[in-house]
């Protein structure tokens, strides 16, 4: 298992909870990095709010100031998945709005299992070069997993075209993170994933940074996702976790130091994937815009701007 220094201090809630979490590189218009490169890289690539009714989710996230990907049916290689999606695509990673299409699939079962929990954030998702390479690490770690799934969307281009998305992701057998849906993924088809017409956002939305996620016991969590990334903790001190990862992190708290850690966010269940945090180009900007629209607008640490929205803590940070 590679080892990463873990910090003698304890996390200081008053500073930015994903610090440190980036890459070190000169961002400009085309530096931006949506892939890993290396076997030894694990990059925080989304994350999916699971909602009923996507019509109304998606007309809150567009209030929030996100421009949405259309609407489009998903796929395996043995046919409809039972969900369909439509995403926010950012300069680092994206998010994903998942909804269930009606199908009688396993997938869609999870996910109506899930909703019925809660709506909002229940999926967490890595990349990774290689997802063979990645299964038998998993099973040396003890994790049953599922067969790979061979997902295929089809979505249109900026030229007129059509593009065959195709991912293939790897899921672990249900109820070993009880957290929600937490999977790697390998693209094979980033330039159709990531067009350029939806990158801009009316509230200065650049990166998915990190995402929190709120559990009975810290301690073991903790133990859990150390061995599902093979990595030990960048930091804790008993209440908090953070995982750093080649590009975003993960966050493991209680309720208590989760609630510190967002102004309050709801946790309507736990475990719960409550809030995550966004890089912004100007957070005051984007702070304003919520509340011209008609958002309630919370403040967190170091004073970070944040919503609720589709069910789960939305928090601007810089960028």
């Amino acid at each position: 298992m590679q080892k990463s220094r873990v910090s003698a201090a304890p996390l200081s809630r008053a500073q930015h909870p994903c610090r440190g979490a980036r890459t070190a590189m000169t961002i400009h218009a085309n530096a931006w990095r949506q892939l890993p490169e290396r076997p030894d890289e694990v990059f925080f690539d989304h994350l999916a709010h699971f909602v009923p009714d996507i019509s109304a989710a998606s007309a809150d996230l567009e209030r929030a100031g996100f421009t949405l990907t259309p609407f489009t049916p998903q796929r395996t290689q043995h046919g409809p998945a039972g969900t369909g999606n439509r995403c926010i695509m950012l300069r680092e990673g994206y998010l994903e709005i998942l909804t269930p299409t009606g199908e009688d699939t396993p997938l869609a079962a999870q996910m109506n299992a899930a909703i019925s929990r809660y709506t909002g954030t229940h999926l967490l998702a890595f990349a990774v070069t290689d997802t063979a390479a990645k299964a038998d690490a998993l099973a040396g770690q003890s994790f049953a997993l599922q067969e790979p799934v061979k997902l295929r969307r089809v979505v249109d281009c900026d030229d007129g075209t059509d593009a065959e998305l195709r991912f293939t992701v790897l899921r672990l057998q249900p109820g070993q993170m009880p957290e929600g849906r937490i999977q790697y993924l390998t693209h094979y088809t980033p330039d159709a994933l990531w067009q350029e017409r939806y990158l801009t956002h009316a509230n200065g939305a650049a990166t998915l940074q990190s995402a929190l996620v709120v559990v009975e016991d810290v301690a073991e969590a903790s133990g859990r996702f150390e061995r599902f990334f093979g990595l030990t903790p960048t930091e804790r001190d008993g209440s908090v976790v953070r995982f750093a990862l080649a590009r975003g992190s993960i966050i493991l708290a209680d309720q208590k130091a989760a609630a510190s850690l967002t102004g309050n966010a709801p946790t309507p269940d736990i475990p719960v994937m409550s809030a995550y945090w966004l890089g912004c180009d100007d957070p005051a900007a984007t702070a304003t815009l919520w509340a011209e629209r008609g958002f309630e607008v919370h403040h967190g640490p170091g004073a970070a701007p944040a919503i609720d929205c589709a069910g789960t803590r939305i928090v601007a940070m810089p960028v």
